[in-house]
């Protein structure tokens, strides 16, 4: 019974690494989500709030992009 138990726990594990390794998603600097966003606002610190929006800005500028790449990429599978 003690060798089942050990076989258990390595294929749950397996299980789980595979799960994190699908999971995980790389990426660059995070961008200005609405939390960032309403700290810089309640903080009243002109040059925070300044520098978040031009964060946002470009962030908003990029995944437009990105997502009008994904959009033609659709269009083209779809025909």
């Amino acid at each position: 019974m003690t060798a089942r138990k050990g076989a258990s726990k390595k294929t749950t594990s397996r299980k789980s690494a595979q799960s994190t390794k699908a999971a995980r998603v790389e990426t660059g600097p995070l961008p200005p989500y609405g939390n960032a966003i309403k700290e810089a606002i309640g903080g009243g610190d002109l040059q925070n709030m300044r520098n978040t929006a031009t964060s946002t800005r470009k962030h908003l500028k990029d995944i437009t992009a990105a997502l009008k790449k994904l959009e033609a990429a659709i269009a083209k599978r779809e025909k």
